[in-house]
């Protein structure tokens, strides 16, 4: 898939430009929607964050995953299931860029959206509150979690699912970094395909 040009990260990016990029990016080479690492395994790991007890705790790991996925540049922040974003102000400092909307159907029988749509818009990293979304998914009540952070310039994708953990997808060299700077909270479940999947046929001890 063909990166996005600096040219699209300006307001007056057309709108088809960058739907096109986006439903070839989340349908095409991959499968964003939940289960993302389920959907996605050789190119993604899972953080565990139960493996913290105090929810304040998860939170800040939390941020500071988001921070270093996300924190040094431009991505998208997308609601599925939805027309419009229904947390935009509270999350995003300053003026907001422009809504755009695709059209989307999910293909996880589990899932029931509202309406089949995707609603996106384009953040920088230093402009989204990261610790009040995190807190919202552990503490805000009837909290309606559709939310999913995507890079389309460097394929990135972070997913807090909910209180339990995130999943993240990404190339392998930054995927090797996390492993190995987050060790400890990588799922337990799926650490062998996760290992295996950095490492190939190295010797990883745990």
């Amino acid at each position: 898939m063909p990166k996005m040009k600096k040219w699209m990260l300006n307001d007056e990016w057309l709108s088809e430009c960058r739907n096109s990029e986006l439903k070839e990016f989340i349908q095409g080479k991959f499968s964003i929607e939940d289960p993302v690492y389920v959907n996605n395994s050789e190119n993604a790991l899972q953080i565990d964050l139960t493996r913290y007890y105090f929810l304040r705790k998860r939170i800040s790991v939390a941020v500071q995953i988001f921070k270093d996925l996300l924190g040094d540049g431009d991505f998208l922040f997308c609601e599925y299931g939805a027309i419009g974003l229904s947390d935009l102000k509270r999350y995003v400092n300053g003026r907001p860029n422009k809504i755009n909307c695709i059209e989307y159907q999910t293909a996880n029988p589990d899932i029931e959206y509202s309406y089949s749509n995707i609603s996106y818009v384009r953040v920088s990293g230093n402009r989204f509150r990261f610790r009040k979304y995190a807190r919202d998914v552990l503490f805000r009540k009837n909290f309606a979690n559709s939310y999913y952070f995507i890079d389309l310039d460097r394929q990135r994708v972070v997913r807090m699912y909910d209180d339990r953990g995130m999943d993240i997808l990404c190339d392998k060299k930054l995927r090797r970094t996390l492993y190995e700077k987050y060790c400890n909270i990588i799922s337990y479940f799926y650490r062998k395909d996760i290992q295996k999947s950095i490492y190939g046929d190295e010797n990883k001890t745990e």
